[in-house]
């Protein structure tokens, strides 16, 4: 069977550079942020850019497409997309892992002398989040310049023989393993390979990547009719919040009162746990609220305090009742109150206050007190 031989080329002294780190916020840094190459390279070399480092400092996984950008900004050419293979150009970066691309420039025997910049785009989306959660980009930079033809250094190349079997590369991202196993294989041309993939306890299938009949079933089907990479993606199930429960609910102070509320959410799992929302006051001017759910009350006045967690929104009405003059001293239930009307409470009266809660109970103070005297 034959093998495919690549062009052999002459090489030249290529001496590349780079600096610096791409950063999208901290959870997204792409390395070397800018790359240059020097001296000029000769039309129809090959050179194979410093890989590129991602490091996902998230605890989400990230899908990521590389891409040769169309941006501009300053005097040089801007190549052609076609001149660059990026491998992979589609890759699942893991929580809190990292991955490599590779990056090589192809020059056609034509290519114009003169000055190039280019931008690689890296784009990357969290898999698997709820709520409002935003892509990321990143921008890297590869500065370089193509020699005049007339003079290039000499190259040699040797003739392409005809293609009879072809490799298949199965790799795996996550946790998971396939069928066939992950590794290299030998293939006849034209075959069509089945692949299957089973993921480890904890994960998900997610998607493959590569040239394949469905891209989203556990179960496919390739087809080699040139050397070929697969990769079999699976992400950790990860629970989705589906509620979200605030507690106390509702809640009636005086000026300069503190209370600590808690939020609890539970999860498409039946597991329930305690989390930190984002806390908002409606009015601060009746009660304010710290970012651990610790309200105090600033004036009198009703109000709302939300609290919001991935998709989810919890409201909690507040009461802020008026300073009095005097301090007043409640009147139990049964005795007389207001000024001196002679006026009880009833039986009727006690139950529907305890049935209103902590708003019964503040109505009932206000307009049955009496100053001290």
């Amino acid at each position: 069977m034959g093998r495919a031989v690549s062009v052999m080329l002459i090489a030249m002294l290529l001496l590349l550079t780079n600096a610096g780190l791409a950063v999208a916020g901290a959870d997204l840094l792409v390395g070397p942020g800018t790359i240059a190459a020097s001296p000029a390279i000769d039309p129809g070399q090959r050179v194979m850019l410093p890989a590129h480092e991602i490091t996902n400092n998230s605890y989400r996984a990230l899908e990521m497409i590389v891409s040769v950008s169309d941006r501009t900004g300053d005097e040089r050419i801007l190549p052609p997309g076609e001149w660059f293979s990026i491998t992979p150009d589609e890759l699942i970066v893991q929580a809190r892992s990292s991955a490599e691309v590779q990056v090589e420039l192809m020059l056609p025997d034509d290519a114009p002398p003169g000055e190039y910049k280019v931008w690689f785009l890296f784009d990357s989306m969290p898999i698997g989040a709820s709520g409002m959660i935003a892509a990321a980009a990143v921008n890297v930079s590869f500065t370089f310049d193509v020699a005049d033809a007339g003079q290039s250094s000499a190259r040699t190349a040797t003739e392409e023989t005809q293609v009879e079997e072809h490799t298949l590369t199965l790799t795996v991202s996550g946790g998971g393993a396939t069928e066939p196993a992950p590794g290299t294989h030998a293939y006849g041309s034209g075959s069509d390979v089945e692949l299957t993939a089973a993921p480890d306890e904890g994960w998900k299938f997610h998607k493959w990547l590569g040239d394949v009949a469905d891209v989203t079933s556990a179960s496919t089907t390739v087809r080699i009719d040139a050397d070929t990479e697969v990769i079999a993606v699976f992400t950790q199930e990860v629970p989705d919040a589906v509620g979200l429960t605030v507690s106390p609910t509702d809640l009636a102070l005086d000026v300069g009162q503190s209370v600590q509320l808690t939020a609890v959410a539970e999860y498409d799992d039946g597991e329930t746990h305690e989390v930190t929302p984002v806390w908002t006051s409606v009015d601060e001017d009746v009660v304010t609220v710290d970012h651990a759910g610790k309200i105090t009350a600033t004036g009198a006045g009703e109000t709302q305090i939300s609290a919001e967690f991935e998709r989810h929104t919890c409201p909690v009405d507040v009461l802020v009742l008026p300073p009095s003059s005097e301090d007043p001293e409640p009147v139990p239930p049964g005795e007389e109150a207001g000024k001196g009307d002679g006026q009880t409470a009833s039986w009727p009266m006690i139950v529907g206050l305890v049935a209103l809660g902590g708003f019964g109970w503040a109505l009932y103070r206000r307009h049955h007190t009496q100053p001290k005297r």
